[in-house]
């Protein structure tokens, strides 16, 4: 083989390294902002159930550190629980008592995620809004508030479960 058939073949190698590396930093770079959208939309659905509870329910972020036991569910992402909506029993009881509460980004991954529960576990949960919350914890007054919130926003959105 000659000498420019061997610098083209090299030339060719280096402009293929070149893509590959332009093709993974734009995948980087997307990936980051898709999980900044993301953080930004549970943020707002946070934001919106905050607003619906005013009286009712105060949101409260359990920090990683704190040492909580997991809901016993087989769905990995739910088994460690961020937020608890809490009564002013609740707060008044102890720091990690009352409903946890999942925050997601939309409303078609709240649902994925319900959709994913075992049969017997879906009683023990329910979509509102963009969320999940487990009811299991919940007494009845407020099975009825949440319950009332879940309608409320599936008329909002025009969703129906």
């Amino acid at each position: 083989m000659n000498l420019w058939g061997q610098l083209q073949r090299s030339k060719m190698k280096y402009v293929l390294i070149g893509i590959l590396f332009i093709l993974l930093i734009c995948g980087i770079k997307y990936d980051i902002t898709r999980v900044e959208k993301n953080e930004l939309r549970k943020e707002e659905e946070i934001s919106r159930i905050e607003d619906y509870f005013k009286k009712d329910f105060e949101i409260y972020k359990i920090l990683s550190w704190i040492e909580r036991s997991p809901i016993n569910t087989k769905v990995f992402k739910l088994q460690k629980y961020i937020y608890l909506l809490q009564t002013e029993e609740d707060k008044k009881r102890t720091i990690l008592s009352g409903v946890p509460y999942w925050p997601f980004a939309s409303r078609k991954e709240a649902v994925r995620y319900y959709a994913k529960l075992p049969e017997e576990e879906r009683d023990w949960y329910m979509v509102i809004s963009q969320s999940l919350v487990y009811i299991a914890y919940a007494t009845e007054e407020e099975r009825i508030l949440l319950k009332e919130a879940a309608e409320y926003f599936n008329k909002q959105y025009g969703c129906l479960d």
